[in-house]
């Protein structure tokens, strides 16, 4: 079984103590599990990165 990871835009620096990852506000994060976006969202600390957000990103600067 494949699992799925997703991408968030941090809100602010934060920390996360269990994994030891550090992050800056406005920092692309890559490879959430869906519980960890579920934690990061819950506690005010990402948003989700829509996919359709990031093509439509990409054209522009085309």
């Amino acid at each position: 079984m494949m699992s799925t990871t997703t991408k968030a835009k941090a809100l602010r620096k934060f920390k996360d103590a269990g994994t030891g990852g550090n992050y800056a506000a406005d920092q692309t994060i890559e490879n959430l599990t869906p519980g960890q976006l579920a934690n990061y969202m819950a506690a005010g600390l990402v948003e989700p990165v829509a996919a359709s957000a990031k093509a439509e990103s990409e054209a522009k600067k085309a």
